[in-house]
This record gives structure tokens, sequence and C-alpha cells, in this order.
């Protein structure tokens, strides 16, 4: 055939990615990309991180509930209790915490409850084993990135393995994430972690391969991230750094595959806005002047950069700042904007300058940071705290993101630095470590807790001198829980809580007038607040005033007519006066609420014994005594309805196993039924 004759292919015109492909090949095949040097040492660094993270965290396996949210999550939900179809439904389809629509968070903590019901271990290990994963997450969202860069144009990167440990680390152990995994209520937190980091990683390999599956798959994880906590609706944006970091080209394409990301996003954050603007989360946008807020927002932001390096003076809540006798905040609130500026504005100004890859990663980690704190940088006051330790859990990933990738940077360019790459990452880590697992004995319970910001913040936090007081009042140490409520009075508080907490103590130590007087204060306060006509409920009880008492307990049920505490007092409070059709019906509702709790079938008891029906006394009773085998209440009941069915034996003994366990029985009564023993004997 002549040369003429021959058909030649005309040869594709490679792409920009199979440039930079084809480019960079030489570079990390021989380093990095060998499968046969990464794959043991991913797994061996991997656990690690996972078993220095756990036992970082392991104290928190010890801690107790805290007043401050855990109750409305577990102890005073009705819905997690008991898994009816009915309270399915409440858990999937509605808000069932008045805080967040969270109905996947919701689920595991009913998961928890059915298992462990009120031993705050299992909640604890659940949250400690979701962080460890979430650290595990991190580590190959890490080695993932790096990999994928290295196809991207910026060269080999030697000890990727070793880089994705460091910053896995950083975020299994750093101090400030001790709030979203030491805090039942915060499961949420960790929760959504795990469905946003595996959406990233997912994202990753859709921008790899370029297929439908992988798509569908991270709109999927989404959604479960976004029916976890509400904050991962900033999850679309999260998605265009990692687009601008590996070089991705074509915006429009770019915006159309965001759309169903940005359209669920939308119907999620209308939702979340709703739902915490009704819960009162949302502080009114009159309550700051415009000033007070872009200063909020300028110390906040730089504050938790300060914190990522140097993370010092740690606090659960933290407060406003107090402003002088002119309205003015302290100085370095107001130049908190500038340098919140100069964290963002000077490094991308010298990466630009440096070379394109060092912007792109400058670039990238700076705006996953600062897109992940943007909505909590309290421009819009959300909550009643200035900076929530718990919103970097996420966000901190950027910034450790950028250190890691200069670590790398520097350990190629300077071989004599490589000791102190090695020493000084290392070093930092152990000190975040320390800090983490003191931090983790903060959270050990409601007292720690509130005394830590007490320390930190004194006369500055109300919450936490109204929840320690709480904590001794629920102990019987009232003398103490006055002393923390009477700071809140001296300081004039117009927490209504405190008051009606006041009045709690004063009517324990017979003081009713002054007690009274107390509630009347609390109710100017906030006339629809529950717990202060619950609690003025049960002193009129205690004041033998039944009708008043009743009367408080029915505007209570107009508030919360789930409130088992509610029910199960009212239900008592009927028994006093005889209505015991109406104390049946109470405690019918707190057993259908929480079928587990013994004394409910007591008092239910004790109502159908005094209704003459001894059968239903008797199944009541029995299963009292097989959830709490030595209650010597339940023993005596039981002894009178047998008494009642004339099965005098078992009256009898009974009676004596009252008796064993303290209950006072009388002589007489022993020796009546000993007779009527020897009577039917005959």
């Amino acid at each position: 055939m002549s040369a003429s004759n021959k058909k030649y292919k005309k040869p594709q015109r490679p792409t920009v990615q199979q440039h930079a492909f084809e480019r960079n090949k030489a570079q990390t095949i021989p380093v990095s990309l060998q499968p046969s040097h990464t794959a043991k040492l991913k797994l061996i660094l991997m656990a690690g991180v996972a078993i220095i993270t756990f036992i970082v965290y392991h104290y928190t396996l010890h801690n107790q509930f805290t007043n401050w949210d855990d109750g409305l999550y577990i102890e005073s939900n009705p819905y997690i209790k008991n898994l009816t179809p009915e309270n399915l439904k409440m858990i999937l389809f509605h808000n069932i915490t008045n805080n967040y629509y969270h109905p996947l968070t919701m689920l595991s903590i009913a998961a928890n409850y059915h298992f462990s019901k009120m031993d705050p271990f299992g909640y604890y290990f659940t949250n400690v084993a979701l962080h460890v994963c979430n650290t595990c997450l991190v580590f190959i969202l890490v080695f993932t990135l790096l990999t994928a860069m290295e196809v991207r144009g910026y060269g080999a990167f030697k000890g990727k393995e070793w880089l994705a440990a460091f910053a896995a680390l950083c975020h299994g152990v750093h101090p400030m994430h001790v709030e979203s995994v030491a805090w039942i209520a915060e499961r949420k937190d960790v929760l959504y972690e795990f469905f946003y980091w595996l959406g990233l990683i997912t994202y990753i390999k859709y921008v790899k391969e370029e297929k439908l599956k992988w798509l569908v798959l991270v709109v999927f994880l989404y959604l479960c991230s976004l029916a976890s906590k509400p904050l991962a609706v900033i999850f679309p944006l999260a998605l265009f750094p990692i687009d601008f970091l590996l070089k991705r080209n074509g915006i429009k394409k770019l915006l159309l595959e965001k759309l169903p990301y940005f359209i669920v996003s939308l119907a999620g954050g209308i939702w979340a806005w709703k739902t915490s603007d009704a819960s009162g989360s949302i502080a009114s946008f009159h309550a700051f002047t415009l000033l007070q807020r872009i200063t909020f927002a300028g110390f906040s932001f730089t504050m938790f950069v300060l914190k990522a390096f140097i993370p010092f003076h740690l606090c659960s809540y933290y407060p406003y700042p107090n402003l002088d006798a002119n309205g003015l905040e302290p100085f370095y609130f107001y130049i908190a904007p500038i340098t919140s500026l100069l964290i963002l504005v000077v490094p991308l100004w010298l990466t630009y300058r440096k070379n394109d890859n060092y912007f792109r990663v400058a670039l990238f980690g700076l705006t996953f940071f600062l897109f992940h704190v943007i909505f909590v940088l309290q421009f819009v006051s959300v909550g009643p705290a200035l900076m929530p330790e718990r919103y970097t859990s996420i966000a901190y990933f950027g910034i450790f993101f950028m250190v890691t990738y200069a670590i790398s940077q520097l350990w190629e360019r300077y071989p004599t630095w490589h000791f102190p790459l090695m020493v000084a990452p290392g070093i930092f880590i152990v000190i975040l470590a320390y800090l983490c697992h003191e931090r983790t004995k903060v959270w050990h319970n409601t007292k720690t807790l509130w005394q830590n910001v007490i320390d930190e913040y004194p006369l500055r936090v109300e919450t936490a001198y109204k929840n320690l007081g709480n904590y001794y009042a629920e102990r019987n140490q009232y003398d103490s829980a006055f002393t923390e409520y009477k700071v809140l009075d001296d300081i004039h508080s117009t927490d209504a809580g405190v008051y009606s907490n006041l009045a709690n103590i004063y009517a324990l130590r017979g003081q009713y007038k002054k007690s009274l007087e107390y509630y009347t204060h609390a109710l100017k306060l906030d006339n629809k607040l529950f717990d202060v006509y619950l609690d003025r409920a049960i002193t009129y009880s205690r004041m033998d005033s039944f009708a008043l008492a009743i009367q408080d307990y029915n505007h209570a049920y107009s508030i919360d007519p789930k409130s088992e505490q509610l029910l199960f007092n009212r239900g008592n409070t009927y028994l006093n006066i005889k209505q015991y059709d109406k104390a049946m019906d109470d405690f019918n509702a707190a057993i259908a609420i929480d079928p587990d709790r013994a004394q409910y079938y007591l008092y239910r008891g004790i109502a159908e014994t005094n209704m003459k029906d001894f059968q239903a006394a008797l199944n009541d009773f029995l299963h009292d005594l097989s959830m709490e085998p030595d209650n010597p209440d339940c023993l005596f009941n039981l002894s009178i309805v047998y008494n009642q069915r004339h099965d005098y034996n078992n009256a009898l003994s009974y009676a004596i196993k009252a008796q064993q366990k303290g209950h006072a029985v009388t002589t007489a009564y022993l020796e009546e039924l000993r007779g009527n023993i020897a009577h039917q004997a005959k």
C-alpha cells in the first residue's frame, strides 16, 4: 500500500486534566502512589488515630447527665421512651424538642433509651464512638484530597499517610471539639458530621469519575446530615472550595450539578430558621445595633482562628460583652473586624504572589472555614452565647488542611528541617490531647460544668448560677441552691425561672407567704412559663390548698400536656382529694409516655385499690415489684390488696417483708392478719 493511500486516525486532543496527569505521573508514582507502600501504613495509622482519640475521650464514658438540655432530649422527652407508631411519626415529622428538627438524631437517642434507659454510659459511648469514626473519616478525606491533588498538578506528597494522620488528630483531640462529644444533647453534632464527611469523600469520588451514581449518593448523604442537624445546610457551599482546589473548570456545569443541593438547602434553611425562631433561639434583630453585630462577628471569627492554635480560656458559655457607662464595648471588639479581614486577606495575597497552587490551597482552607462559621458569628444572634465552641467541629478542617499542606511543602523544600517538622506537630498534638482530656472532666456533671463557667465569667452568665442552683436543689442541698439563686436575685435577674426556684426553697422551708410572693414575681416576668405553674401547684398541694393546686396544674397542662412530672403530681393531688377516676387518667397518661417508670404503677395501683378494683391493683403492684423488688411501699400495698381479697397468708407475708424493708407496719395490723389466718383455718 502506498503512503498516499494510508488513512491516519486524527489523534484526540488531550484535556487539561489529562495533560496534568501525564505531566505529574513521573513525579507521583515513585513514592506516594505505590499501593504496596500505602495500604498497610494507612490501616496502621488510622487505627492509631482511632485508639488515641478514644483514649483521650475515655473519661467521658464516666460522665453523668447535665441539666443543660439533656433532660429536654431524654428525661422529659415522651416520644423516645415508647416507640409506638404515633411516637415514631412525631420523631420523624415534627420538631419534638422545640429546638431543632433533627429526626435522625432523635432516632439515635431513642435507640439509646431503648437499651440504656437512664444510664448515661450508653449515650456517651455512642457519642465517643461516632467521634472516633468521624476522626477516621477526616483521615480518609485528607488522604483522598491529597491523592486527587497529585493528579491535578500539585506534585507528589511524600508521606501523605502521616499528613492525613496529623490532620485527623487535630480534629480528633482538639479541645474545642469536646463540647460536641461530651454533651449528650449535642449528639446532633457528631451524627451530622458523620454523614457530612462521608458526603465530602463521596463528592471527591464523583469529581474523579463524574458518574451519576456518586452524585446521587452525595445528595442522599447530605439529606442524612441535614436530618441530623440543620447546620448541614451549608454543605453545597463546601463543595465549591473543593472544586477550586481540584482545578475544575466550567462554571455553568459546576452550578448545575449543585442545583439539587441548593434546592434541599433552601427548604432546609427555611425550616431551620422557622423552628429556631419559634423556639426563641434567634434574637430579635433589634436586640443589638448593626455596629455591635459587626463587632461580635469579627470577635468570634478572630477568636475561633486563634483558639485553633492556642486553645486557651475555653468555656462552654461565652457571654456577650459588658458595656461601659457610655454603652461601648471593650476596645478589642472594635478592632476585631479589622483583624478578621487581615486573617483572610493577608494569606490570600501572599500565596497569590507566590504561586497558583499555594493560592488555591489558601483559598480552599479559608473559604471552607468561613462558610462553616458564617451562620454562627452572631451577625444574626442564634442562641444566648457569643461563640459556642461546638461550631468549630467541621470548620477547623479548612484551617488544619492548610497547615498540613504547609508542612508537606516545607518538608519537600527544606530537608534540614525534617527533624523539627516531625517534632513540632507531635508536640502540638500532645498538648491538644492533654487539654482535650482535661476538658472532658469539665463536662463530668452539672456541677463541674456550671462551676467552670462561673469561674471563667463571674456574675456574667445567669444560666450558670440558675442551673447550678437547680443541681443542688435536685439533691436536697437547699442551702447551696439558695446561695446560687440569691446571687441572681441580688443582681435583679429577669429570668422568671430563678424566682420560681427561690419560691420552691422558701416553700420547702415552710415560708409559704414568701414563696407565693416569689411565684407572683416570676409570673409577672413570664406568665407562660410551664415550670412556674407546676412548681406553684406542688407548693399549693403542700399547703393542702388542693383546689388552687389543681387550677395551676391545669394551666401547666395547657402549656405542656406531655409532661410526666405534671401528670404524676396532678394524679397524686387527685388521690389526696379522692378523685380516683381523674387520678387514674393521669397515671394512665404517664404510663403511656414511659411504661418503664415503676412508681407510676404503684400509684395507679393505689387509685385502683381505693376504687375497689383489687385485681387491677394487684397486677400493678406486682408489675412495680418486678422492677423494684425491695420497694417497701409496694410490698405493704400488696399486703393491703391481699387482705382485701381474703388471702391472709400472702397479706401477712408481704406485710412482714415491708416491715423488714423499713415500712412502718403496726403490730396491730400483723396481729389482725394472724388472727384472720387462724380464723380461716377453722
